[in-house]
C-alpha cells in the first residue's frame, strides 16, 4: 500500500497506473480490519500474561480460607472457628489449567460489629467487583447462607459453590456440593474454575495476541511517534 501511495507521489508527472490509488486504499482497508479485530479481544493477551483475578466471597465461616487453602495446595490464609478471622485480602498466585491466575481471600461478608472489620467487608466488596472471576462460597449448613450478602455481590459470582457437605445439609441444596476440608467435591470445583477461565481466556482461530500494554497503544498509534524517536 506504502508502495502504491509512493508511486503516486514521486511519479506524479508520469504516467502512473489508473489502479495505484484504488491499490492502496484496498490494502489499507484490509488491514485496518485485521488491526480492529487484534484490538477487540477483550485484552486477552494482557490477561494471559498477567493472568486473571479470582475473587472468593461468602459469608464469615462458611470456608473460604479453607477453599483458598485447598485450590492453592498449601496454608495460604489461616483458618479458625472464630468468625472475622480474615480482615484483608490475601492474595496467591497460582496455576490453573495451565493459566496464570490470582486467587484472592476476603473477609466474610456480615454487618461489621466494629470498624477493622468493617473495612474488610468494605475491600471484599471492592475486590468483588474489581475481580475477573468470583467464586461464592456458601455454608450448606447454615440457617440462611445468604445472610449479610450483597445482591450486587451474589450477581457479580460466576461460581457458587455449597461447603460443608461432610456435614450433611438440612435441607437440598441445588448445585456444586463440596466440602474443602475433606476434598469431596474439589475435582468438580476445579474443572469448572478451568472451564470459566479457559472461556475468559480462549481466543477463536491462531491470531497472536497482544500481551503488553505497550503493543496496544503502539497499533493504536499513540505512542508510534514516541517510541520511532527512541529508537524502539
Amino acid at each position: 500500500a506504502l508502495a502504491w501511495a509512493e508511486a503516486g507521489i514521486d511519479f506524479s508527472d508520469e504516467e502512473v497506473p489508473e489502479e495505484a490509488d484504488s491499490e492502496a486504499r484496498a490494502g489499507i482497508g484490509i488491514l485496518l480490519n485485521e488491526i480492529k479485530a487484534h484490538l477487540n479481544d477483550a485484552h486477552r493477551g494482557e490477561l494471559i500474561r498477567e493472568g486473571l483475578y479470582i475473587t472468593v466471597i461468602g459469608q464469615p465461616n462458611s470456608g473460604k480460607s479453607t477453599l483458598v487453602n485447598a485450590l492453592a495446595k498449601r496454608d495460604v490464609a489461616i483458618v479458625s472457628e472464630t468468625a472475622g478471622t480474615t480482615r484483608d485480602v490475601i492474595e496467591v498466585r497460582m496455576d490453573l489449567g495451565g493459566y496464570a491466575v490470582t486467587l484472592a481471600d476476603t473477609a466474610g461478608l456480615r454487618e461489621a460489629a466494629e470498624s477493622v472489620e468493617a473495612e474488610g467487608v468494605r475491600r471484599a466488596l471492592a475486590r468483588a467487583e474489581a475481580a475477573d472471576i468470583v467464586i461464592l462460597v456458601l455454608d450448606g449448613t447454615a440457617a440462611d447462607p445468604f445472610a449479610g450478602i450483597p445482591e450486587d455481590a451474589k450477581a457479580k459470582a460466576a461460581l457458587a459453590v455449597w461447603n460443608k457437605a461432610d456435614h450433611g445439609f438440612p435441607v437440598v441444596r441445588d448445585g456444586l456440593a463440596m466440602s474443602a476440608r475433606t476434598g469431596e467435591g474439589l475435582p468438580a470445583l476445579v474443572a469448572a474454575l478451568t472451564g470459566l477461565v479457559e472461556d475468559r481466556l480462549a481466543g477463536a482461530g491462531e491470531a497472536p495476541v497482544l500481551t503488553r500494554a505497550r503493543h496496544r497503544e503502539l497499533i493504536l498509534g499513540g505512542g508510534a511517534y514516541r517510541s520511532v524517536k527512541r529508537g524502539r
